[in-house]
C-alpha cells in the first residue's frame, strides 16, 4: 500500500490532468451565406458576388476559453487558421506554424470565437467586450468604408453559440455589425 502511494505521489498533477482531458477539440468552421435569415457568416478576406462571403483557407480566427465559475481565462486568444476542409488549426502567433491544440471540452467552460484574429483582444472574456473594442476602433482605423474592400477590412465576425459534439467544436459566425447597402 505504501509503495502505491509513493508511486502516485511521484506523478505530477499536470500529467494526471492531461490523461483525464482526453482528445483535444477539433475546430470546425461553418459557413452560412450572408443573405440567410439566421447566423450569417462572412470574412473580410474572401468576398464572392459582392456581399455573400465565405471563410477561405488562410483566414484566421481567435478562440478564448473562459471558466464559467471563476471568469478566469483557460485559453487566451488562441489563433486558428482555416484550411480548405473548413477545419481550423491552432498556429503560433509569431511563426504562423501549426502547433498542437490544447483546447479540451468542459461543461464548466465558455468558448468564445471571433474572426479575423486580432492580438489586441488578448485578455478579453466576452463577445460583448470584443465587439465594443472593435466598434471603438472603427471610428479611428476604419472610418472610410466607401468601397467593398474597405468595408471588408472593418468586418468583425463573432460566434455566440459554439456547438460541441464528440471531439468537435463547431463555430458558426455572424456579423457583429450590420451592412447597409444603398
Amino acid at each position: 500500500m505504501l509503495l502505491t502511494w509513493i508511486c502516485l505521489a511521484s506523478c505530477t498533477s499536470d500529467s494526471l490532468l492531461d490523461e483525464q482531458r482526453g482528445t483535444p477539440l477539433e475546430i470546425q468552421v461553418d459557413v452560412v451565406a450572408y443573405n440567410q435569415d439566421v447566423d450569417d457568416v462572412s470574412t473580410r478576406a474572401s468576398v464572392n458576388n459582392g456581399v455573400i462571403t465565405t471563410l477561405a483557407p488562410g483566414d484566421d480566427l481567435g478562440l478564448f476559453v473562459v471558466d464559467k465559475s471563476s471568469g478566469e481565462l483557460v485559453a487566451n486568444n488562441y489563433r486558428y487558421v482555416v484550411q480548405k476542409t473548413g477545419h481550423g488549426y491552432r498556429v503560433d502567433d509569431t511563426t504562423g506554424k501549426v502547433i498542437s491544440s490544447d483546447v479540451y471540452y468542459n461543461d464548466n467552460y465558455t468558448y468564445i470565437a471571433y474572426a479575423p484574429y486580432n492580438k489586441d483582444f488578448d485578455g478579453y472574456t466576452s463577445i460583448d467586450a470584443i465587439t465594443t473594442k472593435h466598434k471603438n476602433e472603427i471610428a479611428k482605423t476604419y472610418a472610410n468604408q466607401s468601397t467593398q474592400a474597405q468595408y471588408n477590412a472593418a468586418d468583425l465576425l463573432v460566434c455566440k453559440n459554439p456547438v460541441h459534439q464528440g471531439t468537435t467544436l463547431r463555430l458558426t459566425f455572424s456579423h457583429a455589425m450590420s451592412l447597409l447597402k444603398i
